[in-house]
């Protein structure tokens, strides 16, 4: 250790000495965004190979055919208010010959999901579930047709 000049009070250093601890932290301070912006590239690409490969499509058969049961349904447009609108983040899948999906829904009284499941027969998509969960599934509405309301999820 040097010795203190008598110019120097105790707990400061020279700018010598100061040189190096700037250069660690600005190499920290790199670092650190470095992978920040990693993180966020890596979040993007699973957000897009999501949105293009995964992510159930709104131009489907299934889709667009449950919204338009959905809005067709007066017991459910009652439920909701007109207009319906279906939310952003769909979730769930469809195939060849089935499909299952919980589509987020809203209207201005309230908020539901409409849970759609079905199967090709002969070309066309047949629904074995098309169901409407509103108030957190406490009540739920069949849009199926000869299908009644349940409540708490029931029967």
């Amino acid at each position: 250790m040097r010795p203190r000049r008598s110019s120097e009070k105790k707990g400061q250093k020279r700018h010598a000495d100061a040189v190096p601890n700037q250069r660690r932290w600005s190499i920290r301070r790199w670092l650190g965004r470095g992978a920040l912006v990693f993180l966020v590239l890596g979040a993007l690409v699973v957000a897009l190979f999501y949105v293009l490969t995964v992510r159930p499509d709104r131009r489907s058969a299934p889709y667009r055919r449950a919204m338009k049961q959905l809005r067709a349904t007066a017991s459910a447009t009652r439920l909701l208010g007109t207009p319906v609108e279906a939310g952003w983040w769909v979730r769930g899948r469809v195939g060849a010959d089935s499909a299952a999906l919980a589509i987020p829904v809203r209207g201005p009284r309230r908020e539901g999901v409409l849970h759609a499941e079905a199967q090709t027969a002969g070309g066309d998509w047949v629904f074995a579930r098309l169901e409407l969960a509103v108030d957190d599934a406490a009540l739920r509405v069949s849009l199926l047709p000869g299908e009644r309301r349940k409540k708490d999820g029931k029967g």
